[in-house]
């Protein structure tokens, strides 16, 4: 094999088995082989630090800012909003308010609580990651 250690050119969903052709440099004594393999594909763990950009306040948008990821993952991530009543709460006991989307509209229900995203990977993705991101302060009314 050429370049034993090379990747996918397009990173996404991974199966478990590949079709390997091993094609030998010396092709008059040796012949080309195609073989069924099964792989274990693990997904890299990224360590991502995430932090929120716009104004806390009703009728507001909040956006997810990303740092340390490499461009190819961002499309393997998956953004969960939720309501919650502290900065410390747990984001599964608040209420899911939005998910798809690196950006969230606050609307009147979240005036004085706080606003957290979970950014994690989607199933079958070759990276793994897990970062939340919540309000510096509850949610302004609107003026």
């Amino acid at each position: 094999m050429e370049n034993p250690a090379s990747t996918p050119e397009k990173v996404g969903t991974f199966s478990n088995t590949y079709k390997v052709v091993f094609t030998p440099f010396d092709t008059k004594n040796y012949a080309t082989i195609s073989q069924f393999i099964t792989v274990e594909v693990v997904p890299a763990f990224i360590n991502i630090s995430v932090h929120f950009t716009g104004t806390i306040q009703v009728g507001k948008t909040l956006y997810v800012i990303l740092n340390d990821i490499p461009s190819e993952a961002i499309s393997n991530l998956s953004f969960e909003w939720y309501r919650v009543d502290t900065p410390e709460s747990d984001p599964r006991t608040g209420v899911k308010v939005a998910s798809g989307t690196d950006s969230y509209r606050l609307t009147e229900e979240d005036a004085g609580k706080y606003i957290m995203c979970a950014v994690t990977n989607v199933d079958g993705s070759p990276y793994e990651c897990n970062a939340i991101c919540v309000t510096d302060s509850a949610v302004e009314e609107q003026q």
